[in-house]
């Protein structure tokens, strides 16, 4: 979902942008990564306001802090497959 995200920015896609960060406001609220949850669903009200600066900008922060996210999430689920 964070390459859709930045594809959907590099194409200016606010309707592909949307979709990107509500997949990933569950994901990352699943995990405990409230900042990044509130981020895209920040992001997601801005394209239900029509607000698509503040959409893209918001968006750009998540494609930013979503890999670190992601990387957290991974370690997480390692961990977890290794002590099971």
């Amino acid at each position: 979902r964070l390459i859709s995200l930045e594809t959907a920015l590099a194409q200016e896609n606010p309707a592909g942008m949307a979709q990107a960060v509500h997949a990933l406001a569950s994901l990352f609220g699943s995990f405990g990564l409230s900042q990044l949850a509130h981020l895209c669903r920040e992001g997601e009200a801005a394209y239900r306001d029509a607000a698509i600066d503040k959409q893209r900008a918001l968006a750009t922060e998540v494609a930013s802090l979503g890999r670190p996210g992601l990387d957290q999430i991974r370690a997480v689920v390692s961990e977890l497959t290794r002590v099971s």
